[in-house]
């Protein structure tokens, strides 16, 4: 970690990442955090991260709450520009914003619709299915 900015994070089966400030950015390949246990976001920022296929901000294949922050400005080629949701993902605060994917450009659940959004907002991403939510 340098000034608090962190470039990329995993968070393997049973481990916790709990996210209160700082930035993860310039991640290239599986974009800034790939998620198999728990991941809880209140603020801090996600941005300008780059996965091949998906995930450009978070692959979540565990648990993520996020109940503030940013996940703004990532790329991923397919699935989820801002967030690619394969376990349980529940949003109650912060923001999802100016993500870019071919499918769900701020959130994409092609394999789980496990997901509540309770709160924050989701907006301006730019997909060609499903520009802020697929499906």
């Amino acid at each position: 970690m340098i000034d608090g900015k962190l470039v990329g994070c995993s968070v393997s089966n049973g481990g916790t990442f709990e996210m209160y400030a700082g930035e993860i950015l310039g991640t290239t390949g599986l974009g800034g955090v790939s998620n198999s246990g728990t991941f809880m976001m209140s603020g801090g920022k996600i941005s300008n991260n780059y996965a091949y296929v998906s995930g450009g901000g978070v692959n979540n294949g565990g648990t993520f709450t996020m109940s503030g922050g940013e996940i703004c400005n990532n790329h991923a080629d397919y699935y989820g520009g801002g967030v690619d949701n394969g376990g349980t993902f529940v949003m109650s605060g912060g923001t999802i914003s100016d993500n870019t994917s071919t499918y769900g450009g701020g959130l994409c659940s092609r394999y789980s619709d496990d997901y509540s959004l309770i709160g924050g907002e989701i907006s301006g991403n730019t997909a060609e299915f499903g520009s802020n939510i697929y499906p």
